[in-house]
């Protein structure tokens, strides 16, 4: 769906819903391209399109996290799986992937780049080095 500020809406929700029974950490967003239709993981995805998807991605990162991780209604969101994951030989979950390097970081790392420069960024000040 196109409809950014509704996804925002749904990850403040599962942030809500998750906090209630004291959980701090969400699994989720699934930050894969859905390319493989054979792939068992494939409708966990946002779609097809690396800009919808890294737009959705986004959005439901920011719902969940918000402005402040240590609010009452805020989780750590943990965007998965790998970069390229999502488009295994034959659809098996752990097969192997072929991709040229142009294609994975122009579609698939760009969805994960946009995760982390423009939602989780907002806490890189929390990360110890």
């Amino acid at each position: 769906m196109w409809d950014v500020d509704l996804m925002e809406k749904i990850g403040k929700v599962i942030a809500t819903e998750t906090r209630s029974v004291n959980v701090h950490m969400v699994l989720g967003p699934v930050l894969g391209i859905g390319r493989e239709p054979r792939w068992v993981r494939v409708q966990e995805t946002y779609g097809e399109d690396a800009y919808l998807v890294a737009r959705n991605g986004v959005a439901i990162i920011k719902g969940m996290q918000g402005e402040d991780l240590t609010a009452d209604d805020a989780v750590v969101a943990e965007p998965k799986h790998f970069g390229v994951h999502s488009m295994p030989l034959k659809g098996l979950n752990t097969g192997t992937v072929y991709i040229g390097e142009r294609e994975a970081r122009s579609h698939f790392l760009y969805v994960f780049e946009k995760a982390f420069t423009e939602a989780v960024s907002l806490y890189s000040h929390l990360v110890m080095v």
